[in-house]
């Protein structure tokens, strides 16, 4: 064991007394329905992640907030009668930061299997929405992905730029950049082939390069849209806009705010989104029961998605953005009518009011 990994075991062992106490108290006070959904975190790694879909349906469906019981790995159990869903809160892909995380959810996950108990995204299929096997699986459903290529021989990437055209990005197969990718050097933008060759790839794990798709809108504005797609149902949940190609926190500049800008926002949360049948095509392609997608236009006017992710933020807006709140609120409203169809559970009338979407 190395000393990184000692150093998580460590991490780990505090944390799961610490999240494990106060686990236990969550759920003497609100999961007190028979018939549950089994939520699954790791201590040292974000257990807190979606406290906020929790806290919405402590203030706004109780009767929901009930079936969701929280545990933690590695999680021993030997009556799951009562579960009728297994919901893994966990970073993909798992194995990228716990190769022994990764195999007790995946072992998890037969166990409950055999019981008739489904999982949410097994970890087993997170990787299906990586960039490689992404952004293949989506283009399988139809939609233009940026081709993406892994950089196995960098002496041959540095020489040929294994076919791609500049300009180029290069990232990382496996994670999700932050906003400060740009300045912390985990997305790195080439123009020239003198760039291509100087770049330093010393700090990625799985590099790969991905061709750069101009998405540029006439006004000057990049525009990137979020969509959610939920099992059969389909959530807009927002579009960012900056005048600098990294549409993503502040770097290159903060996100454009106008009242404009509100406008455009509002008008498309609201309707329902135009591309949400080829999205459902591009879930199914990869699988998964739930993902997020991140798209733009190409200047053809072509839908191009950049990413699908399966553990999506969900976090409240502030400031003047404050005005989307009531969107974040629905998308998890949404993400709770998915767990109970697919657990067979009733949804109560008023909330798949709440999560329908009808144009204004």
């Amino acid at each position: 064991m190395g000393l990184s990994d000692a150093r998580f075991a460590i991490q780990t062992i505090g944390r799961w007394v610490k999240t494990g106490r106060r686990d236990r108290r969550a759920n003497r006070l609100h999961a007190t329905a028979e018939e549950r959904l089994l939520v699954l975190r790791h201590p040292a790694n974000k257990p807190s992640f979606y406290r906020r879909v929790l806290e919405v349906l402590e203030n706004e469906f109780p009767e929901v907030r009930a079936r969701f019981e929280l545990q933690l790995l590695p999680f021993r159990k030997a009556d799951v009668s009562r579960y009728r869903l297994c919901i893994p809160w966990l970073q993909d892909p798992v194995q990228s930061w716990s190769v022994a995380a990764y195999k007790r959810m995946d072992r998890i996950t037969d166990q409950l299997a055999v019981r008739g108990v489904a999982t949410i995204n097994p970890v087993a299929k997170l990787t299906n929405a990586v960039k490689v096997s992404g952004s293949e699986r989506i283009r399988s459903a139809g939609i233009r992905t940026a081709r993406t290529v892994e950089i196995t021989d960098l002496e041959n990437f540095r020489e040929t730029g294994l076919g791609l055209q500049l300009p180029i990005l290069i990232r990382d197969d496996w994670g999700h950049a932050s906003k400060y990718a740009l300045a912390r050097g985990a997305v790195i933008r080439c123009d020239t082939e003198q760039e291509r060759r100087d770049a330093n790839l010393q700090g990625f794990r799985r590099p790969i390069a991905i061709e750069f798709i101009e998405t540029k809108s006439p006004d000057g504005l990049y525009r990137k849209y979020r969509h959610f797609a939920m099992g059969d149902m389909g959530f807009p949940h927002h579009v960012q806009m900056k005048y600098h190609w990294y549409v993503k926190g502040e770097e290159g500049g903060r996100l454009e705010y106008s009242d404009a800008i509100r406008e455009e926002e509002l008008a498309f949360v609201h309707q329902p989104d135009p591309n949400t049948e080829l999205l459902q095509k591009a879930r199914q392609a990869l699988d998964l029961d739930y993902v997020a997608f991140d798209y733009s236009y190409d200047q053809s006017g072509n839908l191009v998605v950049w990413e699908a992710n399966p553990l999506p933020i969900i976090a409240y807006a502030t400031d003047q953005w404050a005005y989307k709140n009531h969107i974040v609120i629905r998308t998890i409203l949404g993400m709770a009518q998915m767990y109970l169809t697919r657990a067979g559970l009733p949804v109560p009338d008023e909330l798949q009011e709440r999560t329908a979407i009808r144009p204004e």
